[in-house]
This record gives structure tokens, sequence and C-alpha cells, in this order.
């Protein structure tokens, strides 16, 4: 038993939920497009960075990759603080 009281499998099943939801937030930036909300008029940017890093051939492809994923992130809890 773990500090925080909870079985292996508990934690496990908790660490599981938690990654599915990251996956999932990756995956709604990824497909967002438009605008974010707010007054700025910001446009989203995830969307193009990772259509860009897939037609990339050099070695830079996963950094680009990276830099999409965190843009998607961004975006969608920009999205959901406003």
């Amino acid at each position: 038993m773990a500090i925080s009281g909870l079985s292996k499998d508990e934690i496990n099943a908790k660490l599981d939920n938690l990654i599915k939801i990251m996956k999932d937030t990756v995956a709604r930036g990824i497909a967002g497009d438009g605008q974010l909300p707010g007054p700025i008029g910001l446009k989203r940017k995830a969307k193009r960075l990772k259509e860009r890093a897939e037609s990339l051939r050099t070695c830079d492809t996963y950094l680009c990759l990276l830099n999409a994923y965190a843009y998607a992130v961004a975006e969608e809890m920009q999205q959901e603080t406003l």
C-alpha cells in the first residue's frame, strides 16, 4: 500500500485515467480550428503546426510535433477558462 492508502491497482487505474484525459485534450486541441475565445481574436495554431511537422523529413520532426501538442493543450485550456 502506498502513502496515499491506495493499492497499486487503484493507483494504476488513476494514472490510466489521467493519461486518457491528457490524450483526449491533445486530440481535441489538434482537431480544433478557428479562433480562440477572448477579446484578442487569436487563431488556433496546433492543427497547422502538426500538419507542418508531419510533412518534415528531418530530425526536428519530433520536436515540431511536441510543440504542436503543447499548443493543442494550451489552446484547449484557453477554451475552457474563458
